[in-house]
């Protein structure tokens, strides 16, 4: 959504993570994984783009150390069969 501007967490989508179109600059705390990809849409629309990023994203790896049990096991189970 454009109206958002500060986002902290661990966020995966199957498609495409968008920051959605505004002339507001976005912060991003943690992981943000998109399989399709990652669409950059901000714009300050103003000469602040040739000095100041309208998008920041930072890595948190306490959101990691801190996640649930479950969630840090993986899910898929695989075994080999003769062929």
């Amino acid at each position: 959504d454009p109206a958002v501007a500060n986002l902290e967490g661990v966020y995966i989508a199957n498609g495409t993570i968008s920051t959605g179109e505004s002339d507001t600059k976005f912060t991003g705390e943690g992981t943000f994984v998109g399989w399709s990809g990652v669409n950059l849409q901000r714009d300050f629309e103003d000469t602040r783009n040739n000095t100041e990023p309208v998008e920041v994203f930072r890595y948190r790896p306490d959101f990691k150390l801190n996640l649930p049990g479950f969630l840090r096991r993986p899910t898929i189970e695989w075994q080999e069969v003769a062929p």
